[in-house]
């Protein structure tokens, strides 16, 4: 780490701090729907123009974010840029229950070290890429919606759902 630039201790810090933030989304995207069936405000404001303020404020925060993305995203493309926000936001409960479980839980409450194997190392019995011997249909809809935890965002689906209507 010596002789590491500024600016890669800097990113490195803000992509520590990024994992951490991912616990605040999912308090965050668990509280929108909650806040509407409970028939409270999304929006707290006092007058008129105070709204007209922060729908401006929403409007040039979506424009830039979108014209970064653009930028950002030119070599690979916008459906790329797209692709990877909507990846973020529903990855985001899988980051912040791995940061949760390694560095605030206990052991004896489900809390577990941080471990990393490599895609291709990992045996699956599934043989997806096998016609011939590939699992039924019914272990591996069992593999995707409950150990790959697909339910919770259907159930969160369904949430939002019954929270607009």
């Amino acid at each position: 780490m010596k002789k590491v630039s500024f600016f890669a201790r800097l990113s490195a810090l803000v992509f520590a701090f990024d994992a951490f933030f991912k616990i605040f989304l999912v308090i965050s995207l668990a509280t929108i729907p909650t806040v509407l069936i409970s028939g409270g405000k999304l929006v707290a404001y006092i007058s008129d123009s105070e709204l007209r303020t922060q729908i401006g404020l929403c409007f040039a925060y979506l424009f830039f974010t979108r014209t970064n993305e653009l930028i950002t995203y030119l070599p690979s493309g916008y459906r790329l840029a797209q692709r990877d926000t909507s990846a973020q936001i529903w990855m985001s409960i899988f980051h912040a229950e791995t940061v949760i479980r390694s560095f605030i839980l206990p052991k004896w409450l489900g809390g577990r070290g941080m471990a990393f194997s490599s895609p291709g190392c990992i045996k699956s019995d599934l043989n997806e890429r096998d016609a011939k011997e590939r699992a039924s249909l019914a272990r591996r809809l069992k593999v995707i919606l409950w150990d790959c935890k697909v339910w919770i965002h259907s159930e969160y689906i369904i949430y939002v759902l019954v929270a607009v209507i």
